[in-house]
């Protein structure tokens, strides 16, 4: 009986260990994953903004072309 309680006793530990392991490592990953959530946001953010600045300028290139167009043409 005392074999069985101890036996009891040491798979209940491992049990609680390996749960406490297991926890740890998903926190551990879903921070990571949040780090890299934020830093693929910042970088999205940074891209978006000189890919917007590129596309005025280039809207403003374009629209001057035009109006020297249409002056020499009307």
């Amino acid at each position: 009986m005392a074999g069985q309680k101890q036996a009891m006793v040491e798979a209940e530990t491992e049990t609680a260990e390996y749960k406490t392991s297991t926890e740890h490592g998903f926190e551990k990953k879903l921070e990571e994953t949040r780090g890299y959530s934020c830093a693929n946001v910042k970088r999205f953010k940074q891209e978006s903004g000189a890919k917007i600045e590129q596309l005025k300028n280039k809207a403003s290139r374009i629209s001057k072309v035009i109006f020297r167009k249409q002056t020499i043409v009307g």
